[in-house]
């Protein structure tokens, strides 16, 4: 019988979940502003091509860490969006100034997003983030912004 409870032991400690991460999140930031160039296409028509000035107000970013892994949530009037959910390759790129973190996002689909943090201890700060989206996109662009980012 004690070979039973120990076995029965042994099994439950083998098949426990290893290490489960708990997601914390990094930063929230608010709102954004910066400029968008739009390449001629489809649906931007000649002539309408070139730099805009964008704000993407009520929105917001938040940097999230489970483990050794980041996402990136963006929130706006269609509601929350996970990089990872959506088919994202999320990952970061050593920085060698502490404070600083890059975290790229890759689609398969034709898509690069990029966000620099500068931020302190408490995940206060900045971040400047862009997008890049190719000819599998209705809408060819290169967009640049700018937000404030505060302690979760």
């Amino acid at each position: 019988m004690a070979r039973y409870w120990f076995a029965a032991f042994l099994l439950v400690v083998l098949l426990a979940p290893v290490g489960t991460a708990q997601a914390a999140i990094i930063t929230k930031c608010g709102a954004s502003t910066g400029y968008t160039y739009y390449f001629e296409g489809a649906a931007i028509p000649s002539g309408r091509e070139g730099w805009n000035q964008e704000e993407v107000g009520e929105s917001e970013i938040q940097l999230i860490q489970s483990g050794k892994e980041l996402d990136i949530v963006f929130t706006d009037v269609r509601g929350a969006q996970s990089k990872k959910a959506q088919g994202f390759q999320v990952f970061s790129v050593p920085q060698p100034k502490p404070g600083f973190m890059l975290v790229v996002a890759i689609h398969q689909k034709g898509v690069l997003e990029h966000h620099l943090f500068q931020l302190d201890a408490l995940g206060n700060g900045t971040v400047v983030w862009g997008s890049l989206k190719g000819s599998a996109w209705p809408i060819q662009k290169s967009s640049v912004y700018q937000a404030t980012c505060r302690s979760p």
